[in-house]
């Protein structure tokens, strides 16, 4: 069952998002968001190493295609990033992240684009993974990201694998997310 979470992180700041699903999403060794190394992937996204993980199958189709999809949409995201509407009140992009034997996915606030990688904050402690830390600065080429998001008069834009992941959930647990979520998904 996926409980609540704080959609503040340790550093205080408003996440809202993603990962949430409690989000934090961990990959299994034979599974994950993105192909693990010998090791698991994961996903964590609100702010705690004690947050829940969630082992997704590398082989997971819904997945691969909200990673496909959101790389495909990417110019979406920058072209708002650039010039923000009223109302768009978080930006955030996710990152795969590896070492020897494992890959988390990691979401990043305080984004910029420099016109070919994305930098940011690490918004949560590592689960798996153990070369970055929160809060630590860190660099994606736009090509290599596996989710964006962008949350805009309290609806979500983009977060392909957050609506991936909600769509697993029991009726139960989806009205649980949705009730704490700081944004809505049409």
């Amino acid at each position: 069952m996926i409980t609540p979470t704080t959609w503040v992180n340790a550093r205080g700041t408003l996440f809202a998002p993603v990962a949430m699903l409690v989000l934090a999403v961990a990959v299994a060794p034979e599974s994950g968001c993105r192909r693990a190394r010998s090791g698991t992937d994961s996903s964590t996204a609100s702010g705690s190493s004690s947050d829940r993980v969630t082992q997704i199958n590398k082989d997971d189709e819904a997945m691969n295609a909200a990673i496909a999809k959101a790389r495909e949409t990417v110019d979406t995201f920058i072209v708002r990033l650039k010039s923000p509407q009223s109302g768009d009140t978080i930006f955030s992009v996710k990152v795969p992240i590896a070492d020897s034997a494992n890959t988390e996915h990691f979401w990043l606030t305080d984004v910029r684009f420099d016109g070919a990688k994305f930098n940011g904050t690490i918004n949560n402690d590592p689960v798996k993974v153990t070369h970055v830390k929160l809060g630590q600065n860190w660099s994606v080429n736009r090509d290599e990201i596996s989710d964006w998001m962008i949350v805009s008069n309290a609806k979500l834009i983009g977060g392909e694998s957050i609506r991936a992941l909600r769509s697993k959930m029991s009726p139960e647990e989806r009205a649980a997310f949705d009730a704490q979520a700081p944004f809505k998904i049409e």
